[in-house]
């Protein structure tokens, strides 16, 4: 990100020690920020086009000190607009959520643990399984077949991986999927 203030240095041929206490504060606060935006992409992660446009507001702020400094004026903010402290909070909370892995629901959870029965039922080579075989393999995919079990319907369960599907009566055909 090219930022305003550096332009205006450069261009003005002024160094760090040349400008007023509050284009220096203004700069170390965008320096910091600068530094959570880096650490951010290092990660993989981009801020909030929010958070970017306060840093180009802070940008702009230290920009128009160092252009008051060169005129001798004094139209600039009192105070820079966006404080450095909280665009970093901001920042570190961006951090922090894209790190936070998303909570399995409960629902969730019942599906891996129902496919890593099914995926120990199919390797054990036996493809037709009784009611009553499944009960003893399979707690969890056994409580689903009999809490959503309709008679004359087509009853069965299918994960991502496989299907334990009714071919007879009470009778499972598993299947890779």
């Amino acid at each position: 990100m090219e930022l305003r203030y550096e332009k205006a240095m450069e261009e003005y041929n002024l160094s760090y020690a040349d400008l007023s206490e509050d284009a220096k504060v203004g700069i170390e606060g965008i320096k910091d920020v600068m530094k959570g935006v880096s650490m951010m992409e290092r990660k993989g992660k981009k801020v909030t086009p929010k958070t970017m446009n306060k840093i180009k507001t802070m940008d702009k702020w230290v920009y128009f000190e160092i252009l008051d400094q060169i005129h001798g004026t004094d139209e600039n903010e009192d105070e820079m607009p966006e404080d450095p402290e909280e665009v970093m909070q901001e920042i570190q909370e961006q951090a922090q959520g894209a790190e936070q892995p998303k909570q399995m629901t409960e629902e969730e959870k019942v599906g891996y643990e129902i496919d890593a029965e099914l995926k120990k039922m199919f390797e054990s080579g036996k493809k037709e399984w009784s009611i009553e075989e499944v009960k003893s393999a399979a707690k969890k995919t056994y409580n689903v077949l009999f809490d959503t079990y309709e008679e004359g319907d087509e009853n069965g369960i299918k994960t991502t991986n496989y299907s334990l599907l009714e071919q007879g009566e009470q009778t499972f055909v598993i299947s890779k999927n």
